[in-house]
């Protein structure tokens, strides 16, 4: 049993070395992607060890829970939640009435978007729409989209959002195309392919709108590499750098599915880099992908059905200018994601 215990402490303190390593190996950005996750682990540890009265032991564990477990858990504990007057601002401004209002406390526009990654091989095009235009938001960010995706959501879209614009990995729609889609209510004042240079092979571009109504607002939409493989997280470093390098002047939302948790140490060098912030302070964890039945990465580690394992790699970061109204998911019929939606003033 004492060995047990000892081998249960090593564990704990290994796996906290290895996310350590995040920055430079790819087990250890896996290992610093579920830090949360790490901390209920370790928590249930303390209680195992305080049952055996292995005190120190119980003690390191308990530290290691908090180290886990602060990071996401302090999200819950942001900015204090609108007050009812500005509850009543965000009613009006997204029922589209308060759009032109003049500039004070209560008639500022807000701003709506809803990023949302549909699932390449989804077809459950219609009920997708109906669930991203139930807000009537200002603008869609679609990610993934298939040859068929993009014609319904021309067919779906175009009557009310008639300005848009289209980053795909393949020079012309075919089979393997992945893109980017983004569709506005009002017209784009500039927009932007970033383009990547990747040895190994042709990167997801990123897409780069800005908008002069209703905020004066730079969007970027984005979908880098999922970890896993060496080759992947060079790609995925290269395209959250290409972000941060971004000459950006004024407000600033970057939002789409970044496949990475905040705790991963790429996303700590993008929000570094940017002074962006994650616009879930204050509203809490929003997970937005739940795993399948093994851990991604090298090694097929089996998961249980039982109960579903959430992390947030779905997000919404804003600059300093930007007051963040509401932030929440939003169930996607055919999707593994939920889609982002963030109201901005």
């Amino acid at each position: 049993m004492r060995w047990a215990l000892w081998g249960l402490v090593l564990s704990l303190v290994g796996y906290a070395g290895l996310a350590a390593t995040g920055r430079w190996t790819v087990l250890g950005e896996l290992a610093s992607q579920f830090r949360f996750l790490f901390g209920f682990a370790a928590l249930a540890s303390a209680g195992l060890f305080a049952v055996a009265r292995h005190r120190r032991k119980a003690g390191v564990a308990i530290l290691l829970a908090l180290w886990g477990s602060w990071p996401e858990g302090s999200l819950f504990l942001g900015p204090d939640a609108p007050s009812i007057a500005t509850e009543a601002a965000l009613v009006t401004a997204l029922s589209g009435a308060q759009r032109s209002a003049p500039s004070s406390d209560l008639g500022r526009p807000a701003f709506q978007m809803i990023s949302c990654n549909v699932l390449r091989p989804n077809a459950r095009y219609d009920e997708v729409f109906n669930v991203l235009l139930k807000s009537e938001p200002d603008v869609i960010g679609l990610l993934e989209c298939s040859e068929e995706w993009r014609d319904a959501a021309l067919r779906r879209l175009l009557p009310k959002y008639p300005y848009y614009a289209v980053a795909s990995n393949t020079p012309d729609w075919s089979e393997h195309t992945w893109a980017l889609m983004l569709f506005s209510k009002t017209e784009f004042t500039s927009t932007e392919v970033l383009r990547l240079d990747f040895k190994d092979w042709e990167l997801r571009p990123v897409l780069q709108v800005t908008l002069a109504e209703p905020l004066d607002l730079t969007i970027t939409l984005a979908h880098p590499e999922r970890p896993g493989r060496p080759a992947r997280m060079r790609a995925r470093r290269t395209a959250l750098e290409s972000i941060a390098a971004s000459d950006v002047q004024g407000n600033w939302l970057v939002i789409g599915d970044l496949n990475s948790t905040s705790t991963s140490p790429l996303f700590g060098d993008l929000i570094e880099a940017t002074g962006l912030r994650d616009s879930r302070a204050g509203f809490g964890r929003l997970p937005s992908w739940g795993f399948g039945n093994r851990l991604p990465g090298p090694i097929p580690i089996p998961l249980p059905p039982r109960p579903r394992i959430s992390v947030a790699i779905d997000h919404a970061l804003v600059s300093q200018g930007l007051e963040v109204l509401d932030r929440q998911t939003l169930y996607v019929p055919g999707s593994d994601h939920r889609a982002v939606s963030v109201t901005l003033r």
